[in-house]
């Protein structure tokens, strides 16, 4: 730390990053008309088991210019110190589900995987999972990402993950009743709720509900104090954030990476923030490719 090195934001070329994303862009749409036509056309409603390869290759490039194999940028969103993150998942979210829910009026199979709602058993795992996210500042898919790059500190968040898998091994025959049983109200979803039931009823609640996880852009500042998340993107924002630290630390961690890299998985800056938001659709099209596959 304390490191002189910097880039010049707002100077570096970020094309390299914009051709990457537009990449990842046309290859979730390919999959996911792919898979559309696989239905209506082919008959074939389950995709060879190959074709994950592609979906885990565009999911996780945008994982890995999100950064999130950094704890400190987990516990950044979680802390709610940068929102942005968050924010882009809700989009993710919201442009998920109207466009699920959209290919359902005439896709004729959906992979929906839709699990039961058993209260005490929800609210103590999210306790525990929050918590211990928040302690290690990782999820479980971004331990093993960390610990490809060599971080150290993964190696204790993947024992403490076994350690916890091999724990609820052991007490799950005697918590089942409590934990699984107890209120326990089926696959249930927003529309069952209200009792819709047709695919036209789903597909307007989807609107609805997506609307309100899109419009987060709108209305939550991207750090306390700041401005909206879309007022960041576009430039209209006056935060004035620290970026020399943190470029310093990226450089000490990555002393060969390219300043353009930096500077867009620091997202620090609203140009380079933009990237962060195309990859979110990278995102949102490939889970909705990946249930169309099945």
């Amino acid at each position: 730390m304390g490191s002189s090195v910097k880039i010049s934001v707002g100077i570096t070329n970020l094309r390299p990053m914009w051709v990457m994303a537009t990449i990842l862009l046309v290859g979730a749409l390919v999959m996911l008309v792919g898979g559309i036509l696989m239905q209506l056309i082919y008959h074939v409603f389950l995709a060879p088991l190959w074709v994950g390869v592609f979906a885990g290759i565009l999911l996780s490039i945008p994982l890995e210019i999100w950064d999130f194999s950094n704890s400190d940028v987990i516990i950044r969103a979680i802390t709610l110190k940068d929102r942005l993150l968050m924010v882009c998942f809700g989009l993710v979210i919201g442009v998920g589900a109207i466009l699920l829910y959209a290919l359902n009026l005439f896709v004729p199979v959906l992979h929906w995987g839709i699990k039961s709602f058993f209260v005490p058993g929800i609210v103590v795992g999210g306790l525990l999972f929050g918590i211990g996210t928040a302690i290690a500042g990782y999820f479980p898919g971004t331990i093993w990402i960390a610990l490809g790059q060599g971080r150290r500190d993964a190696v204790y968040a993947v024992i403490g993950g076994l350690l916890g898998a091999l724990t609820w091994s052991l007490i799950f025959g005697r918590v089942r009743y409590f934990l699984w049983d107890t209120l326990n109200f089926g696959p249930i979803t927003w529309p069952t709720v209200f009792g819709l039931t047709s695919k036209l009823d789903e597909f307007l609640v989807a609107i609805v509900f997506g609307a309100l996880m899109i419009s987060m852009w709108l209305f939550v500042p991207r750090r306390q104090g700041g401005r909206a998340c879309v007022l960041h993107l576009i430039g209209k924002t006056k935060e004035v954030t620290p970026f020399e630290d943190e470029v310093s630390e990226f450089k000490e961690d990555y002393p060969k990476i390219p300043d353009y890299v930096i500077e867009s998985v620091s997202v620090q800056q609203p140009r380079s923030s933009r990237i962060i938001f195309a990859l979110a659709f990278d995102f949102a099209l490939v889970a909705v490719a990946v249930i169309v596959l099945r």
